[in-house]
């Protein structure tokens, strides 16, 4: 087995590539299996150990490696050949399949694979990060940043990719929440719990999508994210619909009113007196343990996160909504869109409605990115790889060299506000 620096090492870990070398050029593929790793698991159908075969791919301790897009499409070809079970894990992901993925075509059939790598292939396939190469990245910023300029009514919405780059983790990725859940898969609880939500700050995508709303490119941004970074970034109250809540807000279940918090709503002086309360739908207590501070009120405070089973508030949704319809480009940023009824927001726009989409795995919309109008041109955009990459690529082309390079420099001065909105332990914002 290949060594832990696998992945510090820029090349393709399938051992036949000629051409080892990892590329901005190429495009990419990033993918993890560590539950198949374990050294006591499997034996091929012959009884015969296999330790004793080679491995077709170099894996790291954590059941990790990096391919070029078409290494790992031979890889996973061969392994499907020979087993239902990737098989099937590979069907899963060319359901959402585009042309620009690969196919399960051109398979080297003189290559063996052991049981135990068709396990890995299969493991790896369902949680496979795809990353599009510099030049198709740059490519599809032009065609989003001229979508941008010309549609009338664009949108952006938002999942947990736009604010990994912050320390965030997200939910479906190789090291996602929900794919770590219930795995020994190695990794340290910090790697695992990510940083506090107090000590995190907006990336550049979160700083983008201001400047892009103070442009006028966006109109309204729909996000999922519960981390405040988004209001905390200084995109406007009247133009955000966090449909999953907000860590730093909390609501009076008497009087309705909200306040923000400079902690998250786990933190800060608590009452002990305010008795806990079971929500029916996701079993959990919503209270913060702290009081409304409205005249007369001394109500309890709930917090804001939905939680799965929650209903989503309705008034934030019908906004959502309200903007929704009326969008004509949905820019679709670190979502793997697999979340309903949020989802469908994507689709509710007028027709014939622009849609495009960077994250680093395929969903069940990336079809719509290459929908044709009816002249034959593409409406969309289907990016994969990270959102800062492709943000900044896209600021490139909405505004000139010296006004973008003034804008990223004031970072710094954006950081000390974003700090100061976060230190002061315990005050409080009404809103």
């Amino acid at each position: 087995m290949a060594s832990a620096s696998v992945l510090d090492n820029n090349y393709c870990c399938l051992r036949t590539c000629v051409n080892k070398c990892l590329k901005p050029s190429d495009n990419k593929v990033h993918v993890r299996a560590p539950c198949q790793y374990k050294e006591s698991g499997l034996e091929n159908k012959d009884g015969q150990n296999d330790t004793k075969a080679e491995m077709l791919a170099e894996w790291d301790e954590n059941g990790e490696a990096k391919f070029h897009m078409k290494c790992w499409k031979l890889l996973r070809g061969v392994a499907w050949q020979k087993s239902e079970n990737v098989s099937t894990a590979n069907n899963n992901l060319v359901k959402n399949n585009n042309s620009n993925l690969p196919s399960m075509h051109q398979v080297g059939g003189n290559l063996k694979i052991s049981e135990r790598e068709k396990h890995l292939v299969a493991e790896a396939s369902l949680t496979v990060e795809f990353y599009s190469s510099d030049v198709m990245l740059k490519r599809e910023a032009k065609r989003i940043a001229s979508m941008l300029r010309k549609c009338k009514y664009s949108i952006v919405f938002t999942g947990a990719g736009v604010s990994t780059a912050t320390g965030v983790g997200d939910y479906r990725g190789i090291n996602g929440k929900w794919t770590n859940k219930g795995k020994n898969n190695g990794t340290s609880n910090s790697k695992q719990h990510g940083p506090r939500l107090e000590d995190i700050r907006p990336s550049y995508t979160h700083e983008a999508l201001v400047k892009l709303v103070d442009m006028g490119h966006v109109k309204y941004v729909i996000s999922q994210n519960t981390d405040g970074l988004h209001r905390l970034s200084g995109i406007p109250e009247d133009r955000l619909s966090e449909l999953h809540g907000n860590s730093f807000i909390e609501r009076c279940e008497v009087c309705a009113t909200k306040r923000e918090l400079r902690h998250g709503y786990r933190r800060g002086p608590t009452d002990a007196s305010v008795p806990e309360s079971i929500c029916d739908m996701c079993k959990c207590n919503h209270r913060t343990g702290r009081r409304c501070a409205e005249k007369d009120c001394n109500g309890y405070m709930r917090n804001t996160v939905v939680n799965f089973g929650d209903k989503l508030e309705e008034e934030v949704l019908k906004d959502a909504v309200t903007h929704a319809e009326m969008a004509t480009f949905v820019l679709v940023l670190g979502s793997s869109l697999s979340v309903s009824p949020a989802n469908s927001l994507i689709e509710m726009g007028k027709e014939p409605l622009r849609l495009a989409i960077c994250n680093r795995q395929v969903t069940g919309f990336d079809v719509k990115c290459f929908e044709l109008d009816s002249s034959g041109n593409q409406l969309g955009s289907r990016v994969f790889g990270d959102c800062d990459d492709l943000l900044r690529e896209v600021m490139k082309c909405l505004m000139d060299a010296d006004e973008q390079r003034l804008w990223e420099d004031a970072r710094e001065d954006r950081m000390k506000k974003y700090d100061a909105q976060r230190t002061l332990n315990g005050r409080q914002k009404k809103l």
